[in-house]
């Protein structure tokens, strides 16, 4: 009873074609399991795969973009971002004037932000580049409606251009008035406040303002900023020193507002301290002028007297 389970075994001789086929599954036998492990696996991997993309997809969501504003205070702060946008005049449009103006406080909230009628006739809204219309100067904002526009901001920053592009409550402005009260307001904003943004003197200019050099702090002009003591497009300041990109296709002056305040607040500490320093040089240089003049004017005062006791002029 014991040998029972050996005897089918000898009673059924393996035919030769199955002892062919036997020794060729023991030689390639382990082949078709090996592609279970390898990552051109549809089944497995496909599926791991679509996972991997969903969890890239979301953090891509989720990340927080670091021009978004983390706080809802919109009051007007003591430093003050500012970025405009150009459109052409002149007969032949290469005359830059002033299209819109946008002022961000320091926590990057909107305090302001018009389209501006200017006063020459636009040959060229350079749409691609500054995003205006022709329907945005038909919409031409004046700054009586300013306490309002901060109300929707508060309501819908995100959305905060759109909203304004689409609302008919706002008046429209004769032409000069549009500017002159646009710069009228601008200027009161900015008055006694550090002023920073990317070529400010660009703003300034079409704006027909100044502010005091000691207030300003241009990041175009930021010495650790430049290449071989080249200025750098905002774009590319923004791509190196915030990890972000800005600036594709039409501009947005509130995102360049932004980017220009945050790269400035990275950087505030080292360079107020260089300013500090700066201005202590400055002082230096400055004594040691006047002291060199009054040397040279008791030097010269000198000489005048020796020369007129050499030819017996009373002194």
């Amino acid at each position: 009873m014991g040998n029972q389970p050996k005897n089918p075994k000898k009673q059924q001789p393996l035919n030769p074609n199955w002892a062919q086929l036997q020794q060729k599954i023991k030689s390639h036998g382990n082949k078709p399991s090996r592609p279970s492990h390898n990552s051109n696996v549809e089944t497995p991997i496909g599926l791991l795969g679509k996972r991997k993309e969903r969890s890239n997809e979301e953090s891509e969501e989720t990340r927080i973009n670091p021009l978004t504003p983390t706080s809802n205070d919109f009051s007007v702060t003591d430093t003050i971002a500012m970025d405009c946008e150009m459109v052409g005049v002149s007969p032949e449009g290469n005359k830059s004037a002033l299209g819109r103006v946008t002022l961000v406080n320091k926590w990057g909230n909107v305090i302001y932000d018009e389209f501006v009628r200017p006063l020459e006739r636009v040959v060229d809204f350079r749409t691609a580049i500054s995003g205006i219309r022709p329907r945005d100067m038909k919409k031409g904002r004046s700054s009586a409606h300013f306490a309002l526009r901060v109300q929707l901001m508060n309501a819908a920053t995100a959305s905060y251009p759109k909203t304004l592009r689409n609302s008919n409550f706002l008046l429209v402005s004769t032409w000069p008035q549009n500017f002159w009260a646009v710069q009228k307001k601008v200027a009161e904003l900015i008055k006694g406040k550090i002023l920073v943004g990317h070529a400010l003197r660009n703003d300034l200019k079409a704006l027909l303002l100044s502010h005091p050099k000691k207030d300003v702090r241009d990041t175009s002009d930021y010495p650790p900023f430049l290449r071989n003591g080249r200025r750098k497009a905002l774009r590319k300041l923004a791509t190196e020193f915030l990890g972000i990109e800005i600036q594709n296709g039409e501009h947005c002056p509130i995102e360049d507002a932004r980017a220009a305040m945050l790269l400035y607040q990275k950087n505030r500490k080292e360079w107020e301290k260089s300013i500090k320093q700066q201005r202590k040089l400055q002082g230096r240089q400055q004594k040691n002028k006047s002291r060199q003049l009054l040397k040279d004017s008791n030097h010269s005062a000198s000489n005048h007297a020796t020369d007129d006791s050499q030819h017996g002029i009373p002194i």
